[in-house]
């Protein structure tokens, strides 16, 4: 990308480099560069790194090749620690690839109220308790020998849940296992999963213990695949916690209440049907457990769906089951919970068995999809915010393919893409993000940092009660002359409404800096005669409409260019109509902004001084909004 040209006497074209930015698809309101967040950096790139933060903590842990790192957000300098875990055992690399071995960190989780540090140690997987490895554990099952192995792990009280093979290369297919605490251990029989991709696990308690659910949430490969079907169907599977097996032979060993249906994200009315679920996020409002679900499709579009756990019990309660109309004999439903860890019927157990998927498809709320984009989303977390209003807003984050966060606020059912932050440089690939609505931060890793990045950063939504109001950012409100947290204002209440933004700054004129300003005080530049020049029109939002106003009588409208953050409007050939004074406007709703003010003059001189002249200005209005 290159510094839009400026001929001079149509005969010579300047170009100067444009800082770097990001070629993204963003529909965002407006943009930050956050690269100024606190981070802390690994001693030398991770390929898989693992992030561990407990809620209300300033500290993150982060688990790497042969090293646990320890980083302190509250820390005034760099603080850093870092506790080797260096392999203890080769011998198992005498037969594997060397590339493995290390003692890759892939697990960090509470365990018994203590720190479960789980690695591959070389293809000896083990688990050390505590950073100070007061006590080790066999790992088997619990950390993939290979870092990128697909994985899920459940910890609840004394029990661990995992979709890995307790032995390398020991069977093709991932079973789902319960590998430690209760007995029986069991696992999932081998016709119930096609090749699946794990992405979620979620555990719903219920009043009575034994009627405790295991949701697990996946795709696998898409057995009705055809021209107009993708390959992949994204799923959800039903398990009872308290699962005590079938009854005889190989069935006591084996889930019997496992059960599975399709997850449906889709707008059918435009043919558009989103099949590869990417990520999950739950929050719980007013009792109900809500699902967003972030899905892709074969063209890297994403939409966002949304589910109660409600409506996906009561359809394995429900529905009929895939491929047979016949009913149990003996009376029990498949994937009914059965008190006091019972063996369910070897006919119930059976019909569980050969027909697991259910007849009827989870749809979202509503039938229809909440958001989609042309971006690529990978991860999802959501926040709950309640706002001045005593209203509560649901706050969806989501990271691109490029290494931004979008912030999105829902809306009476639907969203709006108010804010991207990028919090790195460059494009990178973001590896984990966790929330922690108490402190209201993220925290984010890549290859090469953790970066703890906080939600309310109202700073970038300008300095009026306008351009404030107008983020629509329920984290934000316009108290003590500012765009400041609604949680950080001072007694008096802030303003979240543009309509009570007081009368006299309803609306404003503004230089870029944000400095008001007359007619007399626009900047003033001299043009050649027949020269090719652009006014520049910063841009503070992308739902806005922008236009530059000469003579307060002619609008022009102006070209939108995102990697640049300007609307720009082209004169081809300077001429006496052109002078004269120019305003930048931008429109949204009911909010109007000056954001620039620039005069024309027609230059007769024709000296090189003079045409370098015109250069070096052209290059400060562009550098003047850049600031």
């Amino acid at each position: 990308m290159s510094f839009p040209c400026l001929v001079i006497a149509a005969a010579a074209c300047l170009l100067l480099p444009l800082p770097a930015r990001a070629n993204t698809k963003s529909h965002a309101r407006i943009r930050a560069l956050l690269t100024g967040s606190p981070r802390f950096k690994y001693d030398k790139e991770e390929i898989m790194p693992v992030l561990y933060h407990e809620p209300g903590s300033s500290s993150v842990l982060v688990g790497a090749e042969d090293v646990l790192y320890m980083f302190d957000f509250n820390s005034t300098m760099e603080t850093k620690h870092r506790v080797n875990f260096t392999a203890t055992d080769l011998r198992n690399c005498r037969k594997e690839p060397w590339m493995n071995c290390k003692n890759y960190l892939t697990v960090l989780h509470k365990f018994k109220g203590q720190l479960l540090i789980c690695g591959s140690n070389a293809y000896n997987a083990t688990c050390w308790i505590g950073v100070n490895k007061t006590e080790t554990m066999d790992g088997s099952g619990i950390s993939p020998v290979v870092p990128d192995q697909n994985k899920l792990l459940l910890f609840s009280g004394d029990d661990i849940y995992s979709t890995m093979s307790k032995f390398w290369k020991n069977g093709k297919i991932p079973r789902f296992r319960r590998i430690k605490g209760k007995e029986p251990h069991l696992y999932t029989k081998d016709n119930l999963l096609k090749n699946p991709y794990y992405v979620k696990i979620k555990l719903m308690e219920q009043e009575e213990s034994y009627k405790d659910k295991i949701y697990i949430f996946f795709r696998e490969d898409n057995p009705e695949k055809n021209v107009e079907t993708d390959v992949t169907v994204s799923r959800v599977a039903h398990l009872c916690k308290e699962d005590g097996g079938g009854e005889g032979g190989q069935d006591s060993s084996t889930w019997s209440t496992f059960l599975k249906a399709k997850l449906e994200c889709s707008n059918p009315e435009k043919g558009q049907f989103y099949s590869r679920l990417q990520d999950l996020s739950f929050i719980v409002h007013e009792k109900e457990t809500i699902v967003y679900g972030v899905f892709s499709n074969a063209w890297h579009e994403s939409a966002i769906c949304v589910y109660t756990m409600s409506d996906i019990d009561r359809l394995f309660r429900t529905s009929a089951f895939k491929g047979t109309s016949n009913v149990v004999a003996s009376g029990i439903r498949p994937g009914e919970c059965l008190p006091g860890g019972r063996k369910t019927p070897a006919a119930t157990s059976k019909m569980a068995s050969d027909h697991p998927e259910m007849e009827q498809a989870i749809t979202p709320v509503g039938r229809r999809r909440l958001f989609h984009s042309r971006e690529k989303y990978s991860r999802i977390v959501v926040d709950q915010i309640t706002a001045e209003d005593s209203t509560p807003y649901n706050v969806l984050f989501l990271t691109t393919e490029s290494g931004a966060i979008h912030k999105l606020v829902e809306f009476n059912g639907s969203v709006v893409n108010i804010l991207e932050m990028r919090p790195f440089k460059t494009n990178i690939t973001i590896h984990s993000m966790e929330l922690d609505s108490d402190k209201k931060r993220l925290y984010v890793t890549t290859s090469h940092e953790v970066v703890e990045v906080p939600l309310e950063w109202c700073d970038v939504y300008g300095k009026t009660c306008n351009s404030c109001t107008m983020a629509m950012d329920p984290y934000c409100g316009w108290a003590d002359g500012r765009c400041v947290a609604i949680r950080e204002r001072s007694k008096e209440s802030a303003v979240q409404n543009i309509e009570r933004c007081p009368a006299a700054l309803h609306k404003t004129t503004l230089l870029p800096k944000g400095k008001e300003t007359t007619n007399e005080d626009a900047n003033v530049f001299k043009v050649k005669p027949s020269s090719k020049y652009f006014l520049p029109c910063p841009v503070s939002s992308y739902h806005a409409t922008y236009s530059l106003v000469q003579n307060e009588t002619v609008t022009h409208s102006c070209v939108l260019d995102q990697d640049s953050s300007q609307c720009i409007y082209h004169i081809n050939k300077m001429a006496m109509q052109d002078s004269g004074h120019y305003k930048c406007v931008v429109k949204e709703n009911d909010m109007v902004e000056v954001m620039a003010q620039y005069r024309l003059e027609l230059d007769h001189g024709s000296t090189v001084v003079d045409s370098l002249w015109l250069v070096t200005t052209q290059l400060a209005v562009y550098l003047l909004l850049l600031h």
